[in-house]
């Protein structure tokens, strides 16, 4: 899923959808059930987006053209229960449980679920939660109705979504211009999976001005959350903050088009191979 989230929503939606919509429509029953993959996959990076809703529609498309594969139906039972809807999340573990009753995990998971049924406790998305609603439009694509959901707030979060917006319709003015409103703002700052997946990997993403107030503004305030490296930047040996530093720096270069800087990365930590590959992708040119 890693691949598939680093690449960003608009290889999704452009690339990715397309190849599944083909191998749904295939007569070959092993493309069908690629595509059933397909879409679990998508369900999980929903997921981790934080819009259960989404995923469920996701996981219950994999479930369609995979009805006997138990993992839809526990991914669809988990979701049910985030959102504290227990006896239909209930539901669905239990026909997960009759396709793989040995499994362990589902039955932890139907356990905690029952308990929660009779011991109500906050879930984990509640329907007055505003971020949460904004965030489900945007996987829909509604981007007018997140902005109205949004368009009286102005916390950390709240421009965060909102910066995902403007770079999924491709204004990256607007999404650099509410990081800048981010940076001004006192506190930590935790990038989520969904910066990366909507904003960091978007045609905002082209744009020195982000990586100049990433690297100079937000360095220093980002507080944990998600980082989507490539492979091997993940593995140096490195603080966070440095790492993101140092990923920051490489944004600005490839944008900048400076390959000097590249080569130098390059050479200071031989093992971080995307330093190098930007800089032969820039001499080489379009």
């Amino acid at each position: 899923m890693g691949v598939v989230h680093r690449r960003g929503y608009h290889w999704v939606q452009q690339t990715f959808m397309p190849a599944v919509h083909k191998l749904e429509a295939s007569s070959r029953s092993a493309d069908v059930r690629l595509a059933a993959k397909a879409w679990s996959l998508l369900g999980h990076l929903h997921d981790i987006n934080g819009t259960p809703r989404a995923a469920l529609r996701a996981h219950r498309n994999a479930q369609r053209l995979a009805p006997r594969d138990a993992r839809s139906w526990h991914a669809i039972g988990c979701l049910l229960d985030n959102m504290g809807a227990w006896q239909r999340a209930r539901h669905a573990l239990l026909r997960a449980a009759k396709l793989a009753p040995d499994d362990e995990l589902l039955a932890g998971d139907i356990e905690r679920v029952e308990w929660a049924i009779f011991n109500p406790c906050p879930a984990l998305y509640e329907e007055r939660n505003v971020m949460w609603h904004a965030s489900e439009a945007l996987a829909r694509r509604h981007h007018n109705k997140a902005l109205k959901l949004l368009q009286r707030r102005r916390t950390v979060r709240a421009r965060q979504i909102r910066a995902r917006v403007h770079a999924v319709r491709g204004d990256a003015a607007a999404a650099v211009r509410e990081w800048q409103a981010i940076g001004n703002l006192s506190g930590k700052v935790q990038l989520q999976h969904a910066d990366w997946y909507y904003t960091l990997r978007s045609d905002a993403a082209d744009d020195p001005a982000l990586w100049r107030l990433m690297l100079w503004k937000l360095r220093t305030k980002i507080d944990g959350g998600s980082h989507h490296y490539s492979p091997s930047l993940g593995e140096l040996d490195l603080g966070e903050v440095k790492r993101f530093q140092l990923y920051a720096r490489l944004q600005l270069a490839r944008c900048e088009g400076d390959i000097d800087a590249l080569l130098a990365m390059a050479a200071k930590y031989p093992q971080w191979r995307e330093p190098g590959e930007t800089a032969l992708r820039l001499d080489a040119g379009p």
